[in-house]
């Protein structure tokens, strides 16, 4: 499914997940109080990580209708879609200190997310 979407974070806080075969917006939400400076997807894209200039990082899933041949030809305009998307994880990091959150990417087994931070604390 990742293959499918791009995410994309703006500077109002808010995250858009676009089809990338129609450039349709399937879900759009608004997920930190500031700048949305990172993004990545879990291997498998059930999985979205963002930070941003609040401090925070987030861990959502996403769920998506079937892209199987069938669906595609009951469905043709939703196969593929992310449906939903559910906040599992926020984490606010230094809230009393100015230090700002860069990137945010899972590991390689998708169990953990790394953060890069502004004095280079990852």
């Amino acid at each position: 499914p990742s293959d499918m979407h791009v995410a994309v974070g703006y500077d109002d806080g808010v995250i858009e997940l676009i089809r990338q075969t129609n450039y349709v917006v399937d879900q759009s939400w608004s997920a930190h109080t500031a700048d949305v400076t990172g993004l990545d997807f879990s291997k498998d894209g059930s999985l979205l990580c963002s930070c941003g200039w609040d401090r925070a990082v987030h861990v959502y899933r996403i769920e998506y209708v079937s892209n199987s041949p069938r669906s595609q030809q009951l469905n043709m305009d939703l196969a593929g879609s992310a449906t939903s998307i559910t906040l599992l994880h926020k984490l606010e990091l230094w809230p009393v200190k100015e230090q700002w959150l860069h990137e945010c990417t899972f590991n390689h087994k998708d169990t953990q997310v790394i953060v890069c931070c502004e004095d280079a604390v990852v």
